[in-house]
């Protein structure tokens, strides 16, 4: 008999080991939605819930989003620029979702840098495009000085 416990409200289920916590989050969803159709506010928020945690699974189906997050990345600290930079749009984008402003700061600088050690000449147009993407991504999260 498994003595590990879930406990909602006045439930209290024996729930098997790993399941515990899902058997929560279920039970809470579920007891929250019925009390969210008289809170409109509520409802809301549940669905913005809901939304960022589709947007999250989504963002992990990308290769380099899924690498980037494990906890034992395989991903080395000197690799993230030209893996970015051979990123598909689609996977760069994604990515770049996971930094925040100070981050993106410095792979845009280190990105430039490292591209024009790599290929001053420009040959590889797709690499020097997405450090574009990256360094647009970048100047979109920024506010604008002449926005007063």
């Amino acid at each position: 008999m498994c003595s590990a416990r879930v406990e909602v409200r006045n439930f209290c289920l024996p729930v098997a080991g790993g399941l515990c916590l899902l058997a929560g989050i279920l039970l809470g969803a579920l007891l929250a939605r019925s009390g969210s159709r008289r809170d409109a506010g509520r409802a809301r928020q549940l669905e913005e819930e809901t939304l960022a945690r589709e947007a999250h699974f989504a963002l992990q189906e990308l290769p380099l989003v899924a690498a980037l997050t494990h906890a034992d990345s395989p991903v080395a600290e000197d690799e993230l620029i030209p893996s970015l930079l051979s990123e598909s749009d689609a996977g760069l984008e994604g990515c770049l979702m996971l930094f925040d402003e100070s981050q993106l700061a410095a792979i845009c600088h280190d990105a430039g840098r490292w591209l024009q050690s790599m290929d001053p000449h420009r040959t590889v147009a797709d690499a020097w495009r997405r450090l574009a993407i990256i360094q647009a991504y970048y100047s979109s999260l920024k506010p604008h000085a002449d926005a007063n």
